[in-house]
């Protein structure tokens, strides 16, 4: 067990330290230079812009550095946006759910998606959203976007997914 996890942190460490030597880019809109300190949001229908009142898309995905919960800055703006439209609508709600990649034990990576989901739900209650209107859950690993043991399948599976759905 002790070898398992030094060999984790020994190989997290080293993607830490290669990560922060390269700029990649997580946004569909292809900005470069954007780095993985954090999160990163991205619709999937396009990005989390919208105004008077409007519903986004259905799900909004924010992506998140190796072992981090931090929410990048640039992202702000699309919480924020999240928020207001939950504060229109008030018979919204949404489920916001937090997932890693598959290194890392499941009670280490159910606890990251918690920390994860708990700081987008943190912002959105910030900005004066009811707690009856944000549900958060945690998949840890179990909910991969996309299979595979390489980085890039890594980063696609480090996220929040946020949708909306009635309050019943």
């Amino acid at each position: 067990m002790v070898l398992r996890v030094t060999k984790v942190l020994l190989l997290g460490a080293s993607i830490f330290l290669l990560a922060g030597c390269s700029s990649m880019s997580m946004h569909s809109g292809g900005k470069s230079g954007q780095g993985m300190n954090g999160a990163q949001a991205s619709g999937i229908n396009g990005p989390a812009n919208f105004a008077g009142g409007n519903q986004p898309a259905n799900q909004t995905t924010y992506y998140f550095a190796f072992a981090s919960n931090q929410v990048r800055q640039q992202d702000m703006p699309a919480i924020h946006a999240q928020a207001r439209y939950l504060l229109s609508h008030p018979k919204k709600y949404a489920l916001v759910a937090g997932n890693t990649d598959a290194r890392g034990s499941r009670e280490y990576n159910i606890g990251l998606g918690w920390r994860r989901a708990n700081a987008v739900a943190d912002i959105l209650r910030l900005d004066g959203v009811s707690s009856k209107q944000i549900k958060k859950v945690s998949y840890g690993e179990e909910k991969p976007v996309t299979l595979g043991h390489t980085e890039a399948a890594y980063r696609l599976n480090r996220r929040v997914d946020l949708t909306y759905h009635d309050i019943k």
